[in-house]
């Protein structure tokens, strides 16, 4: 069990997703995991006023063909559509441990997988919001398109046509509020030395705050690489443009 006393368990796959809390003189109190067949990672956290813990990453399925490429985070099944992709993750459990509640963000369901092309979305950075309550999170898309799925809810998304940067605010029920996206100029990949496997990075957020007015401020990187094709390659952020220095 993952629960009191933590021994790392490979309960779904070679990477699963953790939460791990401890008390103020480092003793264990909790250890939950989760995740689907693939690579399932948590990037950041927040803790509310409840004490309620807000963790963001991302999960996978490893082949196309898996069985619905669900994954799991404490007894709460997500699907993975289509499988083979990755998809965002926001999972709130509450003092004890105790999964309330999880949600995903990814690609339109009929989006066709290809090993040579990975395509899908994560999350880097979550904070909370206390003037509208619940909390807003940012990631990468890496695709044209977000299909979001808080509360149960659906709301999509379009990026630049190679994805790019991405918002998203929910009420603390896990209820879509906003999604917004920006960037999409260009993507590049990046072969792991030991695996070999192609994995495509675009624009992305990285770290995000809401001040006391509500005003969301994110930081994050923009993918712009100067080709034949595209000599000046820019990213758009609402009406503002970045452009590469070239």
């Amino acid at each position: 069990s993952y629960k009191h006393d933590f021994t790392e368990m490979n309960l779904y796959s070679v990477f699963d997703a953790l939460v791990w809390k401890l008390s103020p003189e480092g003793t264990t109190l909790w250890a939950v995991g989760g995740g689907g067949t693939g690579e399932d990672v948590l990037h950041d956290a927040f803790t509310d006023a409840a004490r309620c813990v807000y963790a963001v990453g991302s999960y996978t399925s490893r082949y196309p063909d898996d069985s619905g490429g669900m994954a799991t985070f404490g007894g709460v099944a997500l699907s993975n559509a289509p499988s083979g992709f990755s998809s965002a993750v926001v999972w709130k459990l509450n003092s004890l441990g105790t999964t309330l509640w999880a949600t995903r963000a990814g690609v339109p369901g009929g989006t066709s997988w290809s090993s040579s092309s990975p395509l899908g979305a994560e999350l880097h950075a979550v904070s909370g919001d206390d003037v509208a309550g619940g909390v807003v999170a940012g990631g990468a898309m890496h695709s044209g398109s977000l299909v979001t799925e808080g509360g149960g809810a659906s709301m999509s998304v379009s990026g630049g046509y190679y994805g790019g940067a991405f918002l998203w605010s929910m009420t603390a029920a896990g209820v879509t509020r906003w999604v917004v996206a920006g960037g999409g100029a260009r993507y590049t990949y990046v072969t792991v030395p030991d695996g070999g496997v192609s994995r495509k990075y675009s624009d992305s957020i990285q770290d995000v705050s809401v001040d006391g007015a509500g005003a969301v401020i994110a930081i994050g990187n923009m993918v712009l690489v100067p080709t034949l094709m595209m000599p000046s390659p820019t990213s758009t952020f609402g009406s503002q443009i970045g452009r590469a220095h070239v």
